[in-house]
This record gives structure tokens, C-alpha cells and sequence, in this order.
């Protein structure tokens, strides 16, 4: 599930201030509007009539909405291209606790010139959703090394199945992925209870794990991979990285496709 703020919300909320923004530009700009406003202006003047009076002005000249979208297109290219930039840069410049960490669990070739690295939450639909997708490209490419992160972000019941996981990986590295597919698979809610039901029935000892979850260093690498996204600008799970570029959300696997071969 996508979290934090919707790129969708943000968008609009950022779309709708630049609308008026540069709609107050043209109408000064504008003499027959200054004329009008000027001949019709009493100090009773409240926000209804501005309103009349815009609303009757974009009537009257409707290129001017054209001219507008012109503007915002280009100023979110130019957006969107300054922050692919930043966020190439912290690729770069965290290159190695993004692609080198110790934490991380390796989908496909460990040893693969190609990486793709996956930020995850056990309670995220849209990870649980992409898991085959994931598969089927390390079918496909073998070379590909899936790096996965874990991020923890979507409540306490995301934050000890996460610790229940690396606990499991650290005990039983060969059983990993059969864990990490069974919790994934899984229907409702991934919490402690049921990631110690699905270690338990690959051969974990409850006891055993118990104790292992309670060394205090477990959160603080969550910790440090959220403190990555954060820097990077990702704002939830699933979200990707090819390369220096950065996919987030429910991503279609021929956008994945297409930026593997990229990186090639």
C-alpha cells in the first residue's frame, strides 16, 4: 500500500495553487480586465463578485487557459527533471548503504551485474501485489540481483514482522524465501503472531526466536533504511531503484522491463 502523502493529492494540491498563481499574472498583465474591475469596484466589492468577474473573463478569452497548462507543463517538467537530479545524486552519494548493506536479503543472481533494490512493507498491498513480478524478472534476466530493503513504516505490526523476518533469515538463510513468499501470500494483516506461526511451521523454535528478537540493534538498521527513502524522497512502499532512477508505487513490471534494459 502506497503510504504518506498521495502523489496523486500532492499533485493536484500543487496544480491547483499554480492555477491561480499564474491566473493573478494574466489578469494584471490584462488592461481590458484592470479596466473592467476598475469601472465595477465599490467598496463592497466581496469575494463572490471577484469570482463573477473571473469566472466572466476566462468565458471571454478561454485561450488563456490553454496558455496556463503550457506553463504548468513545462514548470513540472522542469520539476520533475530537477528532482530525478537530486535524487540521482543521493544514489550516488549512499551508494553504499543503499546497494552494499549487510541487512539486506538478495532475490536472484547474489552475484548479478544488474540491481534493482526494493523497498518493502510486509503490510503493503501493492508489495504483496508485485512479489511475482519480482520473480518472473529474475526468470528472465539472469543476471539480475534484487536487493530488498526492509521499511517498516506502516505501524508496529509491520515493525516486528520485520524483525521476526530478520531473525529468521539470520537463523535459517536457506528457508528465507519460503518465509518471505508465505507472509507475503498471506490474507489480512501481517503482525508478530502470524510471522511466528509461518517461521514455526518451516522449523524455527519460538523460544529460539523470542530471544533473538530482542537485540536492540534490529530497529536501528529500520531505521537507517527509512532514513535513506527519506533522503530520497520516497514516501512509501513499494518503491525502486534501476540504476540512478527511482520507481514508486504499484509499478507495471514492463516499466521495471524497460528500465532493466536500460541499465544493461
Amino acid at each position: 500500500m502506497y503510504s504518506f502523502l498521495s502523489d496523486a493529492q500532492t499533485k493536484e494540491q500543487t496544480s491547483n495553487h499554480l492555477n491561480i498563481e499564474n491566473l493573478k499574472i494574466q489578469l494584471l498583465e490584462d488592461s481590458a480586465f484592470l479596466s473592467k474591475l476598475s469601472e465595477k469596484s465599490t467598496k463592497n466589492i466581496n469575494d463572490d463578485y471577484i469570482r463573477q468577474i473571473i469566472r466572466d473573463y476566462l468565458l471571454n478569452n478561454p485561450e488563456i487557459m490553454i496558455e496556463m497548462q503550457l506553463i504548468l507543463q513545462e514548470k513540472f517538467e522542469r520539476r520533475r527533471q530537477q528532482e530525478a537530479q537530486k535524487q540521482s545524486e543521493i544514489i550516488k552519494l549512499l551508494e553504499k548503504e543503499i546497494f552494499q548493506s549487510p541487512y539486506d536479503a538478495i532475490l536472484g543472481n547474489p552475484n548479478g551485474k544488474i540491481v534493482l533494490v526494493e523497498f518493502f512493507d510486509y503490510n503493503c498491498r501493492y508489495c504483496k501485489r508485485s512479489y511475482s513480478d519480482l520473480i518472473s524478472l529474475t526468470q528472465e534476466y539472469p543476471d539480475l540481483r534484487i536487493i530488498i530493503k526492509d521499511l517498516p513504516i506502516l505501524g508496529p505490526d509491520s515493525v516486528e514482522t520485520h524483525i521476526i523476518a530478520y531473525v529468521f533469515r539470520k537463523l535459517f538463510p536457506e528457508k528465507y524465501f519460503q518465509f518471505h513468499k508465505k507472509l507475503l501470500m498471506s490474507q489480512g494483516r501481517a503482525n508478530e503472531a502470524k510471522a511466528i506461526k509461518v517461521a514455526i511451521s518451516l522449523g524455527a523454535n519460538e523460544k529460539e526466536l523470542r530471544n533473538a528478537m530482542q537485540n536492540s540493534n534490529l530497529r536501528k538498521f529500520f531505521q537507517e533504511n527509512i532514513k535513506i527513502a527519506s533522503a530520497l524522497n520516497i514516501l512509501g512502499a513499494p518503491a525502486y531503484i534501476i540504476g540512478d532512477k527511482i520507481f514508486s508505487g504499484a509499478v507495471e513490471k514492463s516499466i521495471l522491463q524497460a528500465a532493466i534494459e536500460d541499465a544493461q
